[in-house]
C-alpha cells in the first residue's frame, strides 16, 4: 500500500482542515433563532475546551429538532458543518464526511466554502480509501480552482490516489505534475512512486531517470544502486547495469547474497569470467554469500569460463558435496579427463554409472579412456565394446580398440 489509512500525513492534513473552521453557510434565508443559537454557541464553546461528547450531544440533539422543521435549512446546514468539524477532529472520518455532504447537498452552503469543502471531502475519502470518489471529487477541485491556489502537494494526492487503484498512466503524470511544481526539496517517495509509475508502464529509460534522482539523494543506499542497474537491464543497457554494480562494489555497499550474484551474472555477460569467479569465491569465504549448490555452481562454471582448472575442479568437487547430480558428476569427470587425473575421473565416472538406471553409451567410452590410462587394458576393452552400441562413438571407439591391440601385440 503507498497510502495507510492511519498515517501521520493524513491525521496532520485533516487536523489543519478542522482546525481552520468550519465553512459558512449562505447568508440568505432565515436567521437562527435564539435558541439554536445558543445551541450553537454552547457546542462551539464545549469543543473549545474539547470537551467532545458534550458538544456532539448538543449539536445532535438541535439537529433532531431542526429535521423536523420544513424551515430550518439554514440551521440545518450550519449544524451539520459543525458536526463535520467536530467528528473531524476526532479522527471519525467517515461520520464527518456523512455530515458535510449532507451540507452540501442541502445547497445552503455558500459557493467559495462548498469549493473548499470539494478538496476536504476529496482527502476524507482517500482517508477511507474511498479512492474512486476521492479522485472523481479532487479533479472536479482541480478542474474548477485557479492554478495560483493549486499546490504540488494536491497533485502527490492524487497520483496516491490513482497507484492505489493501479491507474498507472493517471498516476506517472500527476506525480510528475507534482515533481514539476514542488518548490522545496522533493520528497524521496515522490521520486519512488514515479519510478513505479513508469516500471509498471514499461517506460524503462524514464523509470531510470527517476531511480537516478533517488540515487543521487541517497548515494550510500545499496537498494538504489540495485535497482538501477536491474532497471537498465530491463531498458537493455547492460553494460549501464555493470558499470553501476561495479562502481557500487568498489565504494564497499553490498549488503546482501543478491548483489554478488547480480554483478557475477554481468561479469560474465560481459566475458570477464576470471573477475566474476573471483567475487564469488571471496564472497562465499567470508560468508557474504550462502555456500548453496545454485552459488557453488556460479562460482564453477565462472572458473570453467576462465579457462581456470584448478580452481574450476575444486569448485566442481565442493559443488558434487552439495548436489551430487549427474550432470554435476558428468562436468567433473570430464574436467578430470582434461586433467589427466585419470583414477579421480575413473571414481567419479564409475560413480555415475551407478546412478543411472540406463548408462549412456558417451560414458562407457569416457570410462575406458581413463581405464587405459590407468593400464587396464581388459576393463577398458570391455567398456569400449559398450561404448560401440551407439554408432556415433564408432569411429572413436575403434582407434581406441586399435591401440589396445597394438599395446597387447
Amino acid at each position: 500500500m503507498l497510502i495507510k489509512r492511519s498515517s501521520k500525513t493524513w491525521l496532520l492534513m485533516l487536523v489543519m482542515l478542522a482546525a481552520a473552521g468550519a465553512p459558512k453557510v449562505m447568508a440568505a434565508g432565515p436567521q437562527l433563532s435564539p435558541y439554536q443559537y445558543q445551541q450553537l454557541s454552547q457546542a462551539a464553546e464545549l469543543r473549545e475546551r474539547q470537551q467532545y461528547p458534550q458538544a456532539e450531544k448538543l449539536l445532535v440533539e438541535l439537529l433532531g429538532r431542526l429535521n423536523e422543521q420544513t424551515k430550518a435549512s439554514y440551521a440545518l446546514a450550519l449544524t451539520q458543518l459543525k458536526l463535520g468539524q467536530l467528528l473531524l477532529e476526532q479522527q471519525r472520518y467517515q461520520e464527518a464526511l456523512n455530515y458535510y455532504e449532507q451540507a452540501v447537498a442541502s445547497g445552503h452552503v455558500e459557493a467559495q466554502q462548498a469549493q473548499q469543502l470539494l478538496l476536504l471531502r476529496a482527502q476524507l475519502n482517500m482517508s477511507l480509501a474511498h479512492w474512486q470518489q476521492g479522485i472523481s471529487l479532487l479533479q472536479q477541485w482541480l478542474n474548477t480552482t485557479d492554478a495560483s491556489q493549486q499546490q504540488a502537494s494536491h497533485y502527490h494526492l492524487l497520483a496516491q490516489a490513482y497507484l492505489q487503484l493501479e491507474s498507472w498512466q493517471s498516476g506517472a503524470k500527476a506525480i510528475e505534475r507534482a515533481i514539476s511544481m514542488q518548490t522545496a526539496a522533493v520528497p524521496l517517495n515522490w521520486y519512488k512512486m514515479a519510478m513505479v509509475s513508469r516500471s509498471q508502464l514499461e517506460d524503462w529509460p524514464q523509470a531510470i531517470v527517476w531511480q537516478k534522482q533517488l540515487l543521487a539523494a541517497e548515494p550510500q543506499q545499496m537498494q538504489h544502486w540495485y535497482q538501477l542497474s536491474a532497471l537498465m537491464l530491463r531498458a537493455k543497457q547492460q553494460r549501464s547495469a555493470l558499470a553501476s554494480m561495479r562502481l557500487a562494489y568498489q565504494q564497499g555497499l553490498f549488503t546482501k547474497p543478491e548483489h554478488y550474484t547480480l554483478l557475477s551474472q554481468l561479469l560474465l555477460r560481459e566475458g570477464n569470467a576470471f573477475f566474476a569467479a573471483s567475487i564469488v569465491e571471496q564472497a562465499l569465504e567470508q560468508n557474504q554469500l550462502p555456500r548453496n549448490k545454485a552459488n557453488q555452481r556460479l562460482l564453477s562454471q565462472a572458473w570453467l569460463l576462465a579457462k581456470q582448472q584448478q580452481q574450476a575442479g575444486e569448485a566442481l568437487a565442493k559443488l558434487i558435496e552439495i548436489e551430487p547430480s549427474n550432470s554435476n558428476l558428468r562436468q567433473y569427470a570430464q574436467l578430470l579427463l582434461q586433467q589427466q587425473q585419470w583414477a579421480k575421473a575413473a571414481q567419479i565416472l564409475a560413480r555415475l554409472v551407478e546412478q543411472q538406471t540406463e548408462v549412456e553409451p558417451k560414458l562407457w567410452l569416457m570410462l575406458a579412456v581413463a581405464n587405459v590410462h590407468l593400464n587396464n587394458y581388459q576393463q577398458a576393452r570391455q567398456l569400449l565394446t559398450k561404448a560401440q552400441q551407439d554408432s556415433r562413438l564408432q569411429n572413436e571407439t575403434e582407434v581406441w580398440l586399435n591401440y589396445l591391440k597394438q599395446v597387447a601385440s
